[in-house]
């Protein structure tokens, strides 16, 4: 069954949605206290953050994936990130006629777990949002919960990866895979999927956190309506 959740979420006290300007690239999502500011960012990323799922878990038209939109809100107070979740649920029921329903699908995904021998991160030192700076083939990071270090290692290992190590707060934390990038490795490499298998003995090994692919059943969003144009502000 479908359903929109606009009248069933606070809403923002101001909003502009609009359609961003042709040619731009890249994407960026800010939530302060009280606020939300998407710019250039694609209806899928959108859905995928107002739900707080990866965007492989939203099944959606292609065109979401290629549309882009400035998106700027305020609440009336400050409110937390879980809160402006909800409201962005309610301003995309409004703006953009939003339907979906959930439901759950098999596949094929990577799992973290934590490792034999407990992980080796550090509890985040302050508050604030995730700050990441690359370091060789990987990053120095603070502040990060566990579903964010799996949407960072999506890319790298080029699937989904769900988080079932049942860790919660925010953690400080460095991974590298380039004391694993020997000649050898590289001169058996045809491909970069070839050196997948780094990342995860990193994670291993430098983390604590164990990386093993196999099929999970993961919920999904579907989207049974959605405008390509927003409602004017």
């Amino acid at each position: 069954m479908a359903a929109t959740l606009g009248a069933q979420t606070p809403g923002f006290d101001v909003a502009s949605v609009k359609v961003s300007a042709a040619g731009r690239r890249g994407s960026r999502i800010e939530a302060p206290p009280g606020s939300l500011i998407m710019n250039n960012v694609t209806l899928l990323e959108v859905v995928a953050w107002a739900y707080h799922v990866f965007e492989y878990q939203v099944t959606a038209p292609g065109w979401m994936g290629e549309q882009r939109y400035d998106i700027s809100a305020k609440a009336g107070s400050p409110v937390e990130e879980i809160e402006l979740r909800k409201m962005l649920q309610g301003l995309l029921a409004e703006r953009f006629q939003f339907e979906m329903h959930r439901q759950t699908k098999e596949m094929q995904a990577y799992v973290m777990t934590i490792a034999k021998g407990g992980h080796k991160m550090q509890e985040a030192s302050n508050a604030g949002a995730m700050d990441v700076k690359p370091k060789g083939m990987g990053a120095t990071v603070l502040r990060a919960d566990l579903d964010e270090l799996a949407a960072m290692a999506s890319k790298p290992l080029q699937a989904p990866v769900v988080n079932e190590t049942g860790l919660k707060g925010k953690w400080d934390f460095t991974v590298d895979a380039t004391p694993y990038l020997t000649p050898e490795v590289m001169a058996n490499a045809k491909s970069p999927t070839d050196l997948i298998g780094l990342g995860i003995t990193a994670m291993r090994e430098q983390l604590g956190i164990k990386v093993e692919s196999k099929r999970v059943a993961v919920q999904m969003i579907v989207v049974d309506r959605a405008e390509r144009i927003p409602v004017e502000n």
